[in-house]
């Protein structure tokens, strides 16, 4: 009889002991791979020359230890001349050319239309390799926008892992708006969603949205479809709901995945809709 208990203690220790290893080992290398997770870039050929119908620029951004690309297409020649810019933060495995063919649709209402490349990715150098650094190249972004815009006529706006700058921007600037699209409640609610069993503490990357969101004071509107599985529906509902000052909707778009929104009319008719909005900027 005492033998079997010793026996049955043995071999609880023994397992408690692999579930330790492997909580320890799963830890460890979240810890270790989530800038290679966060932002799994890919490059361009920095010779690679684009085609596009919108009349653009390949512009370059200085930053530390790095040089950021981006592509400015135009409506007008002279930013004067047009209602703006709209700054658009692609998703974390996309880069810019993915989205010049589509450009039209902001130009031909009169928007200039700017999207850059994160370091790393494209033909941007460099590597992200902290939130700190991230931001600061974002801010960089902005200040490149207001030496050529006012901010009443700046718009910024991302999807997915893009809708954290749009948000971090619209905390700490006044833009004309702030559209958040397929966006997250911050970094630490994802990882509960694929890691729930792991602690918050072991996260490099915060991207607090929720904070953000309650710190802009200009329009927020954001857009999320309903069948999006790679960033629950659920998350825009839930920053909808944060305190702010700012006025807010939130757009569903019923059916819609996470990478297939522009597949959805309803989705081109929002953003005319928010593209025409009045403001008291």
């Amino acid at each position: 009889m005492l033998k079997k208990r010793i026996k049955k203690r043995i071999i609880a220790v023994v397992l408690a002991t692999l579930a330790a290893i492997i909580y320890i080992s799963a830890g460890t290398y979240l810890y270790l791979k989530q800038d290679a997770i966060l932002f799994p870039a890919s490059k361009t050929p920095a010779g690679e020359v684009f085609h596009f119908e919108v009349p653009f620029e390949e512009v370059w951004i200085e930053a530390e230890d790095a040089k950021l690309h981006g592509l400015y297409l135009k409506a007008d020649e002279d930013p004067l001349k047009t209602r703006g810019i709209i700054i658009f933060f692609h998703g974390n495995s996309e880069r810019v050319q993915q989205f010049g063919a589509t450009a039209d649709e902001f130009t031909k209402q009169g928007f200039d239309y700017f999207i850059p490349d994160y370091r790393g990715y494209g033909k941007s150098t460099g590597k992200i390799t902290s939130e700190k650094q991230f931001l600061a190249d974002i801010d960089r972004i902005y200040d490149w926008a207001k030496q050529k815009y006012p901010e009443n006529k700046i718009i910024v706006a991302g999807r997915s892992l893009g809708a954290a700058p749009a948000a971090y921007l619209g905390s700490k600037n006044n833009p004309k708006l702030v559209l958040m699209i397929a966006s997250f409640f911050n970094i630490a609610a994802m990882k509960d969603i694929r890691y729930p069993y792991l602690p918050d503490f072991i996260l490099k990357y915060k991207l607090p949205n929720n904070r953000w969101i309650a710190q802009i004071k200009c329009p927020v509107y954001l857009i999320h479809g309903t069948m999006d599985k790679t960033i629950p529906y659920t998350q825009t509902e839930r920053l909808s709901r944060v305190t702010a000052g700012s006025p807010r909707r939130y757009f569903s778009v019923p059916g819609a995945g996470h990478s297939d929104l522009q597949d959805f009319p309803l989705y081109h008719r929002i953003l005319y809709f928010l593209m025409n909005q009045k403001t008291d900027s």
